[in-house]
C-alpha cells in the first residue's frame, strides 16, 4: 500500500519555494529517512509516495525538512500522520439456499476478524449476472482478533432470483 505525502514550502511572504533539498522522516514502529524520489512540482509543493510493504506496523509521525541556499533549514511535523495495520480477514463464505425460492429467507454467513483488534464493516453484495453492477444487500460490523461468524438473512422477490446471480463479501 502506498501512503501519499504532500507538503508545501513557503517563504516569509507565503510564496511557494521550489528547488529545495527536501528530506522526509517517518518515525513509528521503525524510523525511515527519505532524501530521494520526492517530486518537486516547481511551485513549492512536493509529493512522495511511501511504500508500506514490509514496514513495521503501528502509528507513524512524519517530519518534512527543507533547506535551500543560505536560508536556515526548516521543518514541520505531523504526529500520528498515518497508521500501518493488518488487513481485516474474511473466510468461509457460504449461502444456504436449501429453501431456495423467492419469498423465502436465504442465509449467508462469513467468518471475520481483524488481528489488530480494529472494528470494520463486512458487506454482502449481489449482482444479477456477470455483466450487472454489484449492489449492497447488507452490512454488519465485525470486531475481534478471533474469527467470528456473521449471519446475513435476505428474502428475495420473484424478480431477484436468477440462476446466474452472484454474491460476494468484502471488508472495509
Amino acid at each position: 500500500v502506498q501512503v501519499p505525502v504532500a507538503f508545501t514550502v513557503r517563504d516569509e511572504c507565503s510564496n511557494g519555494v521550489p528547488a529545495v533539498s527536501p528530506i522526509l522522516f517517518f518515525f513509528g514502529g521503525s524510523t525511515y529517512l527519505v532524501d530521494s524520489g520526492i517530486s518537486d512540482l516547481a511551485n513549492g509543493t512536493y509529493n512522495y509516495s511511501f511504500d508500506t510493504t514490509g514496514k513495521a506496523l503501528g502509528w507513524y509521525n512524519l517530519t518534512a525538512q527543507a533547506g535551500i541556499g543560505y536560508y536556515p533549514q526548516t521543518n514541520a511535523s505531523s504526529a500520528n500522520a498515518f497508521r500501518i495495520g493488518k488487513t481485516p480477514e474474511l473466510q468461509s463464505p457460504s449461502v444456504n439456499t436449501t429453501l431456495g425460492g423467492w419469498g423465502e429467507a436465504w442465509g449467508f454467513t462469513v467468518d471475520c476478524r481483524d488481528t489488530d483488534g480494529d472494528s470494520f464493516n463486512a458487506t454482502l453484495w449481489k449482482r444479477q449476472n456477470a455483466s450487472a453492477a454489484w449492489a449492497v444487500l447488507q452490512t454488519q460490523s465485525c470486531q475481534g482478533t478471533s474469527f467470528q461468524t456473521l449471519s446475513f438473512v435476505r428474502t428475495f422477490s420473484c424478480g431477484e432470483i436468477s440462476s446466474s446471480a452472484e454474491y460476494k463479501f468484502n471488508a472495509s
